[in-house]
């Protein structure tokens, strides 16, 4: 019997240079017809959206910055901590690398010395430092060689023989198994000490002996494969890139990594006497917003990197030493004798960080223009209104002043001395440790200005009410208001003494131990 079999061919079939038309069979099914979803606007994936768990751990990050007192100070991702941690790890191992040089240098020179039949005078004779303090110095080089050279003692042999036995064991295990035991007693050996959560990757020293001590849960992407594989950032990447920044950041602040390195720069700068500023400090402190703005020094330090530092250092010490560098002083220039008249000072605080003196000043606006160690002596000054220019260290004596109003301008250790004025009313500045002393005020308001121990002797005023401005421990001392007022400034620890007066009013102003 001749089964025929019955083909169904496609529209696209072709037998020949003919294209063949397939017969449509009832029992072969229907395609599904998709309709097109037509809308005016479309929200794509985003694939780096936070998932719940890297949402908790960031808030879980914060929390724990808030615990520590950090929240307001800059925040370093894991990989930028781990990258300061290597380049510090580094640099001390660099630096113990030289002193054990040095110290081994000194030993050899020393027990040659010795076997030359040179003795103790002669050898202190030598003035190896080039300076009066050889011999001291010589001393404790010498009690230091002799010391290392006789430091074993009979008890240390006893309890370093199990720890001979353990290598002597090690060492003929790896004898027997063909591997390399020359100097394998000069070698650091470890046994059982496997690291876990390590920052950096341990590094392939031929001077060390592992058995059994891996790294495990790293916190990073590099070191050898068994490192690599079972590190906790590769890992994590299951969670996506976001997730995975946000816990490692959280275990980096949890661990204590961030202060770890913190307490590394501390002893450094203990250390060495100086720490190496970033770009961001270098341009808090010599940039052009700065009241020290130096361009010379500026650009200098911005292209040094922080490796070339030490040897700049060194070389400025030696220019210094051989008198082929010289060494000056320099601090800028008070304005004396200078009057200003119609010159308005806007983001200049190189200006207004100048002392003033003998220099009388008329409609002289100081704009956002930060002052530090600008005092103003006996230099009265009209029209000169301050906004945006916070003063510190800026103490005005014997400067008489009219219509100088003070406007989002912090004040900080600025005392006002024998300072009288007029019109020169203080909006949303607050004042900490600014004495007012034997300075008359008139028309002088403090709206929305609170203050801190400020305290207010032989200031008689009026017209100089203190609204909305809370005050602690700033005592009124033989300053009698007339007609003046206290609205909405409760105070505490600040009584009035001797400060008798006419028609004062105080309204919701309660005052706490004053």
């Amino acid at each position: 019997m001749q089964i025929i079999q019955e083909q169904f061919l496609n529209e696209d079939d072709w037998m020949g240079s003919f294209r063949m038309r397939a017969k449509r069979s009832v029992t072969q099914p229907k395609m599904m017809k998709v309709k097109p979803i037509t809308s005016s606007s479309y929200n794509l994936i985003d694939e780096r959206l936070e998932s719940p768990l890297g949402m908790v751990a960031k808030n879980l990050l914060r929390d724990l910055r808030n615990l520590k007192d950090k929240k307001g100070k800059d925040f370093k991702h894991w990989k930028q901590l781990i990258a300061e941690i290597r380049e510090e790890g580094n640099k001390i191992k660099k630096q113990e690398k030289a002193r054990r040089m040095v110290d081994k240098r000194m030993k050899m020179f020393l027990r040659t010395l010795e076997k030359e039949g040179v003795d103790h005078d002669t050898i202190k004779g030598m003035n190896l430092f080039g300076d009066e303090n050889s011999d001291v110095q010589m001393d404790e080089i010498m009690k230091k060689a002799y010391e290392e050279e006789h430091k074993e003692t009979e008890q240390d042999k006893l309890l370093r023989a199990p720890i001979d036995l353990v290598r002597q064991a090690v060492k003929i295990s790896m004898m027997m198994s063909g591997k390399n035991v020359s100097d394998f007693d000069k070698k650091n050996f470890k046994m059982v000490s496997p690291r876990f959560l390590p920052v950096v990757p341990e590094e392939d020293d031929s001077d060390d002996v592992n058995l059994l001590s891996p790294s495990l849960f790293a916190l990073h992407n590099d070191g050898s494969s068994v490192e690599r594989e079972t590190s906790l950032a590769g890992a994590m990447k299951i969670f996506g890139e976001k997730d995975n920044t946000a816990l490692l950041d959280f275990i980096m602040e949890a661990s204590g990594v961030t202060d770890a390195l913190d307490n590394m720069k501390m002893a450094q700068m203990n250390s060495t006497g100086y720490l190496v500023m970033n770009n961001k400090q270098v341009d808090l402190i010599y940039g052009p917003s700065s009241p020290y703005y130096d361009p010379e020094t500026y650009k200098r330090l911005s292209n040094v990197s922080e490796a070339d530092v030490p040897l700049l250092l060194e070389e400025a010490v030696r220019g210094i030493a051989t008198e082929t560098m010289k060494f000056e002083a320099t601090c800028r220039k008070d304005i004396v004798l200078a009057p200003l008249i119609f010159t308005p000072v806007v983001l200049d605080p190189t200006t207004t960080s100048q002392p003033i003196i003998l220099s009388p000043l008329l409609f002289d606006p100081i704009i956002l223009s930060p002052s530090v160690f600008g005092a103003v002596i006996l230099s009265p000054f009209a029209f000169l209104p301050n906004i945006l220019s916070p003063r510190v260290f800026g103490p005005l004596i014997v400067s008489p002043n009219i219509w100088s109003p003070l406007v989002l301008s912090p004040l900080a250790l600025s005392p006002i001395i024998l300072n009288p004025g007029v019109g020169n009313p203080l909006i949303l500045s607050p004042l900490t440790l600014c004495p007012f002393i034997l300075s008359p005020a008139a028309l002088n308001p403090l709206i929305l200005s609170p203050f801190v121990l400020n305290p207010f002797i032989g200031i008689p005023h009026t017209l100089s009410p203190i609204v909305l401005s809370p005050f602690v421990l700033s005592p009124v001392i033989y300053s009698p208001p007339y007609y003046s007022a206290f609205f909405m400034s409760p105070h505490a620890l600040s009584p009035s003494i001797e400060s008798h007066g006419q028609h004062f009013i105080s309204i919701l102003s309660p005052t706490w131990l004053s």
